[in-house]
């Protein structure tokens, strides 16, 4: 039967553990299929048995966010024009960098706020405030306050359906592996397809 009793043997290393992803998935831009909402709607309902705290799980995820948000903004400030712009079927292709510029553009600093609750988009748009030279400041705030809405509303979702259904705990660590898998298995098909001669 799967569940959360992990999650008792793990302890502080949880919020830890959570943290790094949720940094990895944001900071480090080949990682961008990560399922980071999964995982805090899962980490939620584990609060919601009492297993870890939600307010420590919020400030971590929320840490975490702002600096992997730090760090694709400093990427794309300074080596942006290097990296990005490659053929499609990279990891840095064009269209990527073109759906979070558009992104960018049409909701102007909101958007880095907003960027947090889309997968993908919350990825490459700090390297693309970077590379606009957005000043550092006011995306550090407005990055912040995104993740601080970001990794309290995710969990929180978690918590209160766990509350509510106390047993979905049973089901929901295959629906987090089964996200991994539907998210890399098709970048490895298509990586595969792209190296056969």
């Amino acid at each position: 039967m799967f569940g959360f009793d992990t999650l008792s043997t793990l302890g502080s290393l949880t919020y830890l553990a959570v943290a790094l992803v949720i940094f990895s998935e944001i900071g480090v831009l080949f990682l961008f299929f990560l399922p980071g909402d999964t995982l805090l709607f899962a980490a939620g309902i584990a609060a919601s048995q009492g297993r870890i705290s939600l307010l420590v799980l919020a400030l971590s995820v929320a840490v975490a966010a702002t600096g992997g948000n730090t760090l694709g903004y400093a990427i794309g400030k300074k080596t942006g024009p290097r990296i990005f712009g490659k053929k499609d079927d990279s990891f840095f292709s064009t269209k990527r960098i073109e759906t979070a510029r558009l992104f960018f553009e049409s909701r102007g600093g909101l958007s880095i706020t907003l960027s947090n609750f889309l997968p993908g988009i919350r990825t490459f748009l700090p390297a693309v405030a970077g590379m606009s030279k957005m000043p550092f400041q006011k995306f550090l705030l407005l990055s912040g306050a995104g993740g601080i809405l970001w990794g309290a509303g995710m969990p929180m979702a978690g918590y209160f359906l766990g509350k509510r259904f106390p047993e979905i705990d049973r089901f929901i660590i295959p629906v987090v592996l089964l996200a991994i898998l539907a998210s890399v298995i098709p970048l490895l098909w298509k990586r595969s397809m792209h190296t056969r001669p």
